[in-house]
């Protein structure tokens, strides 16, 4: 394991951070040593993707900060004046451990450790076996057992056990949870670490234990909790459109001169060369007033039933050449089928995800997209892998979903996500996420507020080529509650931009972000203490 710390000059929270990293390091990896490096330069801030003060990297990935963004977004503070607070570090070590035998142990094994076993089984990835143990095991609180209920987690089949019944084989990890440093001891070669945590009393103290548990195991299994939440957005997503594909009259294989496709900005003429069943509505016509030129590499993500990957490659003509990337089996099998009956050559389909793409880096003129992004639960890592496929002077030109806030009854709803509604951000979000990446020259270059007849389009499936691909099961009641709650707040956008030529984005001095200087931090800044 590599553990760095990076830090500014005169930056007064340094030795805190520092000595409670120490402390974490000593505890759970006593032969790994610490790199304290200064950093004083813009080269160096670059080398070590430094973004404010204190920062500590764990093999190279910063504690705290998202690597897929772009350091301008505003600085993040730590809750303890600055100072990463040590459970964050030690449970940031853990998670670059990546345990597979976790237990949690204290004396009775009747609240604190079962209550963290319940919420580690939950978190962990498959794979990772968790347990809990005591020194004098008394039975299982029901407050635990109804906290952990509270949060899903069925933990009727948990007992208390002696610690001695535990097999060291099955451990690497144990976190102690008594008020105390008086926790059992657990004979073997293991890491440790201590979580501090009173015994609780009340039903409001089981609920803060729990809380924090579950705040620090988050971190301890980060990725693994949101990845699944992910995955299984994903699933559900490819899952709608691999039904409608399949359907007769569906809505991603309507009629070529459908309302829907005219409503996306596809004219006649545009529409007269495409095979019936590539027509798919999107929100926006991506090509439309593009500059792509013969000879050039277009990518587009989430390419369906392959409208715009035929489209594009009548553009880039025999000398240029056209990926399209998609999720759903079904819908790759359609537009390969589409392709072939166009007689186009210079068109390739790859199976995959667009939050990661199986594409060379930096080898992609354009970048196209129809309201697909809105459908991705990992947007910002789209718009990282955007910028890491282009080519220096690529550009996008992206139609898509945005929305204002709208209910969280609609938020929650899955199959309004896969409607390409409930997924969808602000113009805001959108427009910083892509300068976020890296992107230059990013505007609006048209836009379409969606009355309440187009939110109809897309919330209701018997519309002919609708983007609504799972609606079938919202009751008419309730599809017009939801165009009433998004009236006006819905809107399709074409967006553009430009990876620079250069890497050299900025010519901004590092400084902490509430410093008073005049010109904005060029790092994190974590709002060191003056």
């Amino acid at each position: 394991m590599k553990i760095q710390f990076l830090y500014f000059d005169k930056c007064p929270n340094t030795e805190t951070a520092y000595s409670r990293l120490e402390e974490a390091v000593s505890e759970l990896v006593s032969d790994t040593a610490i790199e304290k490096i200064q950093v004083a330069t813009e080269e160096a801030a670059q080398k070590y993707n430094f973004y404010g003060s204190p920062s500590i990297h764990i093999d190279g990935m910063d504690l705290e900060y998202d690597s897929a963004r772009q350091p301008s977004i505003s600085c993040r503070l730590y809750g303890d004046e600055g100072v990463p607070p040590k459970w964050l570090i030690e449970a940031s070590i853990l998670n670059a451990l990546k345990p597979k035998g976790l237990l949690f142990l204290c004396v009775n094994n009747s609240a604190r450790s079962q209550i963290g076993e319940g919420i580690a089984r939950k978190l962990a990835p498959a794979g990772v076996r968790v347990q809990s143990a005591g020194s004098k095991p008394t039975s299982v609180r029901p407050e635990a057992i109804a906290v952990l209920s509270e949060l899903g987690i069925d933990a009727s089949k948990q007992s208390s056990k002696n610690a001695s019944q535990i097999n060291p084989a099955t451990v690497d990890t144990v976190i102690t949870l008594c008020g105390e440093k008086e926790c059992p001891l657990f004979p073997g070669e293991v890491h440790r670490v201590h979580w501090e945590l009173p015994d609780p009393a009340s039903p409001d103290a089981f609920r803060r234990v729990a809380d924090e548990l579950k705040k620090r195991l988050s971190i301890v299994f980060a990725n693994n909790a949101e990845m699944k939440e992910a995955d299984s957005i994903r699933s559900q997503v490819s899952s709608f459109y691999a039904r409608s594909i399949q359907s007769s009259g569906g809505c991603c294989d309507g009629p070529k001169a459908g309302v829907l496709s005219k409503m996306a900005g596809y004219s006649e003429n545009e529409l007269s060369d495409i095979p019936d069943g590539a027509v798919s509505f999107g929100c926006g016509n991506p090509l439309a007033f593009s500059e792509v030129k013969e000879g050039q590499v277009v990518l587009d993500l989430g390419s369906g039933a392959g409208i715009d990957l035929i489209m594009a490659a009548k553009k880039v003509g025999s000398k240029g050449r056209v990926i399209g990337i998609d999720m759903t089996d079904e819908m790759i099998a359609k537009a390969r089928k589409n392709i072939a009956d166009s007689g186009l050559q210079n068109i390739e389909v790859r199976k995959g995800m667009i939050e990661k793409m199986p594409v060379e880096s930096a080898s992609i003129d354009w970048v196209i997209s129809n309201c697909v992004i809105n459908l991705s639960p990992e947007k910002d890592k789209v718009f990282a892998e955007i910028y890491r496929v282009l080519k220096p002077g690529g550009r996008i030109s992206i139609s898509d979903i945005v929305a204002a806030e709208m209910p969280d009854s609609v938020k929650r709803n899955m199959e309004l996500y896969a409607s390409c509604i409930a997924g969808a951000i602000s113009e805001e979000e959108y427009l910083a996420e892509l300068k976020q990446c890296g992107l230059r020259d990013v505007l609006v270059a048209s836009r379409l507020v969606y009355d309440r007849n187009q939110l109809k389009s897309l919330v209701s499936s018997e519309t002919s080529g609708g983007c609504s691909c799972s609606s079938e099961n919202l009751t008419d009641e309730l599809k017009n509650n939801i165009i009433t709650a998004l009236d006006g707040k819905v809107a399709s956008l074409k967006f553009s931009a430009l990876k620079p030529s250069s890497s050299i984005g900025t010519d901004l001095e590092p400084s902490c972000c509430c410093s008073d200087e005049s010109k904005p931090a060029s790092y994190k800044g974590r709002c060191c203490e003056q």
